[in-house]
């Protein structure tokens, strides 16, 4: 009678079992950076169409203007103080858009009205940012000991990751 049959074992191993490799972690693809004009936002730029460059991203460039306070000055003056910012903003933002078509990255770029912070993180969600870029310290009047008001808040209330550059 011939011996009854078994299924086949797996072979024994002596070395102790290995978990399974991790995934990686998927490289953002939407990159958003805000910046107002100063030396460490244009470093928050640089930093984030390096990135994009090197992971086929795109970069959402935002300035904010601030909406200017109703203290001792009239509508229609604030209106054009307004309106001088705006235009401010998109001239910077086309120099901005010519620098990463220069280095091969996708770029759109945005101008907004509001408070910073707030119009940064609104504009993540809104363009499905993976990651959101900004620079330490801005142009803003009281400046943070260590951290910059708006870098400091888009870092706290952020649901993506956020590189806050020197």
């Amino acid at each position: 009678m011939p011996p009854p049959s078994s299924s086949p074992s797996p072979p024994s191993s002596s070395s102790p079992s290995q978990a399974p490799p991790k995934p990686a972690k998927p490289s953002p693809s939407r990159i958003l950076v805000a910046v107002d004009g100063s030396a460490c936002a244009k470093k928050a730029l640089d930093a984030a169409l390096e990135m994009a460059r090197e992971m086929g991203a795109t970069v959402y460039i935002l300035m904010v203007v601030e909406k200017l306070p109703l203290v001792a000055a009239r509508r229609d003056m604030m209106a054009s103080v307004e309106a001088l910012m705006e235009k401010d903003a998109r001239v910077l933002l086309a120099d901005y858009a010519t620098l990463a078509e220069r280095r091969g990255v996708k770029a759109e770029t945005i101008v907004a009205k509001g408070h910073p912070a707030n119009i940064i993180l609104y504009t993540a969600k809104a363009k499905g940012a993976d990651m959101i870029v900004v620079g330490r310290r801005g142009l803003g009047g009281f400046r943070g000991l260590l951290m910059g008001s708006v870098s400091s808040a888009v870092l706290q209330n952020s649901k993506v990751p956020v590189l806050v550059i020197k």
